[in-house]
């Protein structure tokens, strides 16, 4: 009988060692001039040692350990992570009852979660205003990890909307496997967001909250990546590679490294009338319909006005 990836990973030898839950006064006061997040002392002390780390073993079924093993493959945070069954171990199953509270604005946060049955909405309050749903999450989604990566408190509230079973994993394993890649994943966004010139004017701690929302997609040479009169969902910027814009046989325009597109079929709310293909391998990374019109609204005048000389 073949291996599954887990028990595959699980016969190696151990090593020796996404609702935004940061609050925006914590970033403002960290943002550097460059607009990226500065990282105090105090972030780095003795909750994020990584000497003496020994990674702990909450006891499971087999049967858990390869649903939660998927579950952790379907999450982008974790879907590249080598070390993938240290982070099963680490982590603990959470039944959790409709209408709980899972977390609460201003707690300390000691785990983050993976949602793997049930939805969960996130609300936030700012000062002088009511509390307002800002998000739901769904299976395959995680919630969390901005306390752990900044030490900083919950800014948000979350509640159970249905029945859930969600995963949690501890700060110190956090720390010590999955904190380095995920800063390194958070700092090349804020890298390519800096060179997108439509993205200029936001203010930085603006910039920072996008990397939050942002999906990767890869697609080959040749790929069709938006069709025309498909729907779109998101608007996409390039990470790597070239991607071509075509109207019928003719070629309109080229879209390489810090560029974005399908702008137009989401400000029209209306299917695509331009194709985009992949003239290369390429790397992107798309911003839901939703939050790019609430988190790129700063910015909606210049991008409506970039429109009018597109594809000419």
């Amino acid at each position: 009988m073949a291996q599954s990836e887990y028990d595959s990973q699980e016969d190696e030898e151990d090593p020796d060692e996404i609702c935004d839950d940061f609050s925006p006064d914590y970033i403002k006061r960290n943002v550097t001039q460059t607009g990226r997040p500065s990282i105090s002392a105090e972030a780095f002390g003795q909750y994020n040692k990584k000497e003496n780390f020994k990674p702990r073993v909450i006891v499971k079924t087999e049967e858990q350990k390869k649903t939660i093993f998927e579950r952790l493959s379907q999450a982008f945070m974790f879907e590249a992570q080598k070390e993938k069954k240290i982070v099963v171990d680490a982590m603990e199953v959470h039944n959790i009852k409709k209408d709980t509270w899972v977390i609460r604005q201003g707690e300390d946060g000691d785990l983050l979660y993976v949602v793997h049955e049930g939805t969960l909405d996130c609300y936030k309050k700012k000062k002088d205003e009511d509390e307002k749903k800002v998000k739901t999450y769904n299976p395959g989604e995680s919630f969390g990890e901005l306390a752990l990566l900044y030490n900083a408190p919950r800014a948000a509230s979350i509640q159970a909307v249905t029945d859930c079973t969600l995963f949690g994993l501890d700060r110190a394993t956090f720390n010590n496997i999955v904190k380095d890649a995920e800063m390194r994943r958070r700092e090349g966004y804020e890298e390519l967001l800096e060179k997108i010139q439509i993205l200029k004017p936001m203010d930085p701690y603006d910039r920072i909250m996008l990397t939050e929302c942002f999906k990767h997609h890869s697609f080959d040479e040749g790929d069709v990546i938006i069709g025309v009169g498909s729907e779109v969902d998101a608007i996409y910027f390039v990470e790597d590679g070239t991607v071509v814009a075509k109207s019928g046989d003719d070629d309109i325009g080229t879209h390489e490294v810090a560029d974005y597109f399908g702008e137009f079929a989401l400000i029209n709310d209306s299917p695509s009338e331009i194709q985009f293909i992949a003239e290369s391998d390429v790397e992107l990374i798309s911003l839901s319909k939703e939050h790019f019109f609430r988190l790129l609204k700063p910015v909606m005048n210049d991008i409506e006005a970039a429109m009018t000389t597109r594809y000419q």
